[in-house]
């Protein structure tokens, strides 16, 4: 078995083009990597973790937006919302989808539980993209 102990990855032909081969299949890494990451709890307006969110706008009930800390190039980005209140209180149908996209710099999400738009506390959403 190797190891390879690095600490920056560069592309040979391009700093951004890397790519990784898992059987016959190959695909840039910076696709597969999570570019921004939140964990919100909108009941005491707190961000309990982060990547690439600089703050957080709680617009309304359920709703909130992710300011980010670094734009997205294009609409390419694939976001991925979810909650986890339901895990927790069993309260019925549970998910926080996107609800726009106001800019290259801010995502807003809606939380709808039991099919009520609701505060929660656990709030994690991904996006996977490319920054510009």
């Amino acid at each position: 078995m190797s190891e390879i102990k690095v600490d920056t990855l560069t592309g040979k032909t391009s700093a951004g083009d890397i790519t990784i081969t898992n059987g016959a299949t190959t695909q840039k890494l910076q696709d597969g990597v999570v570019s921004t990451y939140s964990l919100y709890d909108q009941q005491n307006n707190a961000v309990d973790m982060s990547i690439n969110v600089s703050s957080v706008t709680d617009s309304a009930t359920g709703r909130y937006g992710l300011n980010l800390s670094n734009n997205y190039t294009t609409a390419k980005q694939y976001i991925i919302g979810h909650s986890a209140q339901s895990w927790f209180s069993n309260a019925g149908a549970d998910t926080s989808p996107l609800y726009s996209v106001s800019t290259a710099s801010v995502l807003e999400f809606i939380h709808v539980e039991g099919g009520t738009v609701r505060d929660t506390q656990y709030n994690a959403d991904s996006v996977i993209g490319d920054l510009a």
